[in-house]
């Protein structure tokens, strides 16, 4: 199960958030809250939460050095950023840094639901892409090993060694 962090200095926009968004049905089990930045860096470091949905303007940080944050300490997880304001400088940073998406308040149910459901599914299918990979090198590495000890036998072995080299 999934962790998500939403992190806003104003109260009422996290309960909605928090209200809006059906989360153990997209298979997130637990919802941390944070209304400053610097709490939500100090949850982000205890939790790594697999989703982060933040404010763009908050008074200690703003999104986008929560967004760096993220990026530099939890590349995996997937950043929602939510604003009141419609300027295009932040939403272009945001994307630019890796931000799955950049909604405007208010805020609207549906809209708000299908970013999670698509942050959930990116996660998700990110996590068995890398599963995959690790697979793959762990079988690998264990044919090299074998394949290099049979190498070695051979180049060991005077009947066969003029053919191993």
């Amino acid at each position: 199960m999934m962790k998500a962090l939403i992190a806003d200095d104003e109260y009422h926009v996290i309960q909605a958030i928090r209200l809006l968004v059906p989360w153990e049905e997209l298979g997130i089990s637990k919802v941390l809250t944070a209304s400053c930045g610097q709490e939500a860096i100090a949850l982000i470091e205890a939790e790594n939460p697999e989703l982060v949905i933040t404010d763009i303007v908050m008074e200690d940080k703003s999104g986008l050095e929560i967004m760096d944050f993220v990026a530099g300490y939890s590349p995996a997880s997937k950043v929602i950023a939510v604003s009141g304001h419609n300027d295009f400088e932040y939403v272009r940073a945001m994307l630019t840094k890796g931000c799955l998406d950049y909604l405007l308040k208010p805020l609207e149910t549906d809209t708000l639901v299908a970013t999670v459901k698509k942050a959930v599914e990116a996660y998700e299918e990110e996590r068995r892409l890398a599963q995959g990979r690790q697979r793959l090198q762990e079988k690998v590495l264990s044919l090299s090993a074998f394949y290099s000890g049979v190498l070695l036998y051979k180049m060991l072995n005077p009947k066969t060694a003029d053919g191993a080299y």
